[in-house]
């Protein structure tokens, strides 16, 4: 079950190629649990399988076991994607909480126990919710467990408006609470959610291991057919990526640009939204309508992650203007890492990592969000140059795909130490 381990992981950057033991994971068997469509355009996803193409290549046998939707991905050898059992009425999962997912954890809570009790592990790895699950099957395997808090439940559910009430939410709080203090270890993805984890679970290991750019390299004759697709000429493109929840502070974009429009006279630039679809995508469309700036809207829609790469190119600025949250959204290292500047706003999902030397940074609100947009674009290039560089620079150093996969083995090989073969 638990081991208390009384040594906590201290955050500082590491060099690529860490050196870990040859054979320190072979033969190790693990049960990843993602309670997330795989593979899907979202961020978790992009994140489980980084996570398990890093380990299969120190053959790290893994199980990983998801929702039963998801789009074909090429993955090694060592890796076995397990689906839970669907509900007849149940097509598609949304982002973000809902009561679909809470429906679907149920025939997933029973398929891990299927799969714990035949599987022989030697560890689980539960992502989110998936953390609370895998401390359960610990309690009745006797077996150790990473509990991937890839984001605060409770502050996640307050957040996006599905739960408000503050004693289900404290209930959900505590459950969290004791599965934390429970694990063999805690993965975290950012700064805030590693301060809480140990603030939880003092004598917890706990690993903060940031997630790193998705690769998508730029095509030029697709930049060229996005220009002509999206009636975007010679204008210089603010581009936006990512779902369109609320929490992502859409209705702060729409607002911000059209005052960039209408007060700071920039009539050369369109805003590209790549992302989103449904009502909510409606309701945006609706609302750029309502500001009188549909013209000036492009929206793509949801684009397959290998157009990413394309869409950075094509833009002269990359936004982030989401209102709330703790855990920093995974483009924003790909923004990083695409050498353009980014306009985003001050709140700690993005000051974990970013600040006034790599970034144009503003208070989530329209004045001001509209002006580091302005200055964005009518900065001299040094200015500019200065920022992209900085950015790049930290992305490479910092948040690179070798240093993403040397702290993850670094937390396996020191979860297995001391455990038998």
């Amino acid at each position: 079950m638990n081991q208390t381990l009384a040594k906590q992981f201290v955050v500082e950057p590491l060099e690529s190629g860490v050196d870990v033991r040859a054979g320190a994971l072979s033969g190790r068997r693990v049960l990843i649990i993602a309670p997330q469509p795989f593979f899907a355009n979202r961020g978790t996803p992009f994140n489980v399988r980084a996570m398990v193409n890093a380990l299969s290549q120190h053959d790290c046998e893994i199980d990983l076991l998801a929702f039963p939707f998801g789009e074909p991905v090429n993955l090694p050898s060592g890796v076995r994607v397990l689906r839970s059992p669907n509900l007849p009425f149940i097509r598609d999962v949304p982002i973000g909480p809902s009561w679909t997912k809470i429906l679907l954890d149920i025939p997933l809570c029973f398929s891990s126990l299927w799969h714990a009790v035949r599987g022989n592990y030697d560890a689980y790895h539960g992502v989110e919710e998936g953390g609370i699950i895998a401390g359960v099957l610990s309690m009745l395997t006797r077996r150790t467990y990473i509990y991937d808090m890839d984001s605060c439940m409770p502050q996640q559910l307050r957040d996006s408006g599905f739960l408000k009430s503050n004693y289900l939410l404290g209930l959900i709080a505590s459950l969290e609470n004791i599965f934390i203090r429970r694990a063999g270890a805690v993965l975290t993805v950012c700064r805030a959610l590693t301060e809480k984890a140990k603030a939880i679970a003092p004598n917890t290991l706990v690993h903060q291991i940031e997630d790193c750019p998705v690769e998508s390299e730029p095509c030029e004759q697709l930049v060229a057919e996005m220009r002509l697709r999206y009636g975007l000429g010679d204008k210089r493109v603010v581009v936006y990526t990512g779902n369109v929840e609320s929490y992502q502070g859409m209705d702060l974009l729409l607002k911000s640009f059209a005052l960039c429009v209408g007060k700071h006279g920039l009539g050369d630039v369109t805003l590209l939204i790549v992302g989103g679809s449904g009502e909510q995508l409606e309701s945006c469309k609706a609302f750029a309508q309502e500001l009188g700036i549909r013209e000036r809207v492009v929206f793509a829609g949801e684009r397959p992650p290998a157009e990413m790469g394309s869409f950075y190119e094509l833009a002269d600025v990359l936004v982030s203007p989401r209102i709330v949250g703790g855990n920093t959204p995974l483009k924003l290292y790909s923004y990083m890492s695409a050498e353009r500047p980014i306009v985003a706003t001050s709140i700690s999902s993005h000051t974990q990592v970013l600040d006034d030397t790599n970034a144009f940074l503003a208070e989530p609100e329209p004045q001001a969000f509209a002006a580091a947009l302005n200055e964005s674009l009518q900065s001299g290039s040094v200015e500019i140059d200065r920022k992209v560089t900085a950015a790049k620079e930290l992305v490479d150093a910092r948040y690179s795909r070798e240093a993403f996969e040397a702290r993850l083995l670094a937390l396996y090989v020191e979860l297995f130490e001391g455990l038998p073969n």
